[in-house]
């Protein structure tokens, strides 16, 4: 509030020993509590649980819906739809171009110099 620069430098000392205090007791309870965990149907399992839950939430797959109406849900149903569908989509077509080609450049003198 003051805007002195003397008091705002004791206040970034204190500000960032804060964080670490705070960060090595975060640590700290952390390492605790990975300490009680235990792998035996005693504690039901807790190890499991917490490894299973680090790895975060699944990805969801929605189900594609094939070319007869139904779905398809597993891994290969769902590669084999997709194929089929950029299969069908990306063919190639034979459109005329009203340019014909021209393999041979044209051999011409040569170019006017010019400023910028």
């Amino acid at each position: 509030m003051t805007r002195d620069p003397v008091i705002k430098h004791k206040f970034n000392q204190i500000n960032n020993i804060t964080k670490k205090l705070l960060a090595e007791h975060t640590n700290e309870e952390f390492t605790d509590f990975l300490l009680t965990l235990d792998a035996t149907k005693d504690t039901n399992y807790t190890l499991y649980k917490v490894a299973r839950a680090a790895r975060g939430p699944p990805c969801y797959k929605p189900p594609l819906r094939t070319p007869d109406g139904g779905w398809a849900r597993t891994d290969l149903e769902q590669a084999t739809t997709l194929a089929s569908y950029l299969a069908t989509t990306f063919q190639e077509r034979d459109i005329p171009s009203p340019l014909e080609p021209n393999p041979q450049p044209e051999v011409g003198g040569k170019m006017e110099h010019i400023s910028p």
